[in-house]
C-alpha cells in the first residue's frame, strides 16, 4: 500500500467554538471516498456534548477525560472539503483526518476503542473489528490535554508507515495536542499497538481505529492522504 498526506494548519488562537468545520480532503471527496475524522477538544464539566453530527457518521465520543475529550467518525461519498461537527458549547481544540480514496476500503464501517489514563505513557487498546479477520489501516492515535507544557513524541512504539506531525493549540494554560500514527495490516482481525511516549506525565486519551481495506486494494495501491489541521475560530 501507498501513503500520501498533505498537511493544514491553524488555531483557535484565544477564541472557542460551538461549530468546527472538520476537514474531509483539500478539494473535496470524490464519489466512493471515506474521510475519518478524530477531533480532540479541552474537556469542561459536564463535557460539551454534540448537537449536530451533519454528514458525519459517530463512531465513538470518548468524555471519560477530565481535561481532553476525543470524537472518532467517519464521512462517505461527500463533495466538501470540510463538514460541520457542532457541540453543545464552545470548545478549544484540534483535528486530524485520514482520507481514503475510493477503491480502497469496503463499505464495512470502520470501528474504533479507547482508553484514557493520567501518566506519560499513553496506551492505545486492543481494538478487534467485528468484520473478523482481514486487512485493515490501523491508525493509532493520542490526545492529551496540555497543550501547553507538553508533546506528544511517540503515539506508539510499534513500528508504523507513517507518524504525522503531533497537532497542538495553547491558550495560557490550557489547551490540546492530538497525533496519529498509521500502519497496513494484512490478515489480521485485532490490532494492539504498543505504548507511546509524552513529555511529561498528563491526562490522555487514546484510541485504535480499524478500517477494512478493498481486496486487492481496488486494482492498485491504495491511496492514503492525510490531513492535519487545528480549529480556527
Amino acid at each position: 500500500m501507498a501513503f500520501t498526506r498533505a498537511n493544514l494548519g491553524g488555531d483557535t488562537g484565544g477564541g472557542t467554538v460551538t461549530t468546527v468545520a472538520v476537514g474531509t480532503s483539500a478539494s473535496g471527496q470524490s464519489s466512493g471516498d471515506l474521510s475519518v475524522a478524530i477531533v480532540a477538544v479541552d474537556a469542561a464539566s459536564p463535557p460539551a456534548a454534540i448537537s449536530s453530527l451533519g454528514n458525519w457518521t459517530q463512531i465513538l465520543f470518548d468524555t471519560s477525560q477530565s481535561l481532553v475529550n476525543v470524537w472518532i467518525g467517519f464521512i462517505r461519498d461527500s463533495g466538501a472539503a470540510t463538514e460541520n461537527l457542532v457541540f453543545t458549547a464552545d470548545v478549544r481544540g484540534t483535528w486530524t483526518t485520514v482520507h481514503i480514496t475510493a477503491g480502497h476500503h469496503t463499505t464495512t464501517a470502520p470501528e474504533a476503542t479507547a482508553a484514557n489514563g493520567s501518566s506519560a505513557a499513553p496506551d492505545c487498546p486492543s481494538e478487534e473489528h467485528s468484520a473478523g479477520s482481514g486487512d485493515y489501516l490501523g491508525i493509532a492515535v493520542v490526545a492529551d490535554g496540555d497543550g501547553t507544557n507538553t508533546t506528544i513524541d511517540d503515539v506508539t512504539s510499534t513500528t508504523t508507515d507513517n507518524d504525522y506531525t503531533a497537532q497542538n493549540v495553547s491558550v495560557g494554560s490550557v489547551g490540546t495536542s492530538v497525533r496519529a500514527s498509521d500502519l497496513e495490516l494484512s490478515s489480521v482481525s485485532s490490532w494492539n499497538p504498543a505504548a507511546g511516549t509524552l513529555s511529561g506525565s498528563v491526562a490522555w486519551v487514546a484510541a485504535t481505529i480499524l478500517v477494512p481495506a478493498a481486496a486487492g486494494g481496488g486494482g492498485g495501491a491504495p491511496l492514503f492522504v492525510h490531513h492535519l489541521n487545528q480549529m480556527r475560530a
